[in-house]
């Protein structure tokens, strides 16, 4: 059985962004491809992540999952890389020159393999999907 791991930790923003952009370490040079399953949520709230003593915030603290990529293959530098796009509701697989719909937005089998996962404002989401 996964155990589930939550991020913690002590830093605060100043400033929210209109993408947030996380980035998993899946690889060490010359080391296998650490292949530990994420449990991304299709909607955050960053309210408790804001330092309200030196912030100014105009937008809303809601995002959105909106795409991430994925990097199968045993090593950080021979693996395919391919990314899913949610674009008008709809989610999208690019896989080189291939762009295919899929019916879900996280995908059971890549979850080992992400390595980013991209969340948009949600105020954004109409002006980029």
């Amino acid at each position: 059985m996964l155990k589930q791991k939550y991020l913690t930790g002590n830093n605060k923003l100043i400033k929210l962004p209109k993408v947030l952009n996380i980035t998993l370490l899946r690889a060490i040079i010359d080391e296998p491809l650490i292949t530990t399953n994420i449990f991304a949520t299709k909607n955050i709230d960053l309210k408790e992540f804001l330092d309200y003593d030196f912030g100014n915030y105009s937008l809303p603290t809601e995002y959105k999952l909106y795409a991430y990529n994925v990097c199968k293959g045993r090593f950080k530098n021979s693996g395919h890389y391919y990314s899913y796009i949610l674009i008008n509701d709809e989610w999208y697989k690019f896989d080189d020159e291939k762009v295919n719909k899929v019916e879900n937005e996280l995908i059971v089998d890549d979850l080992p393999f992400v390595y980013g996962i991209y969340y948009i404002n949600k105020k954004y989401l109409e002006m980029y999907s």
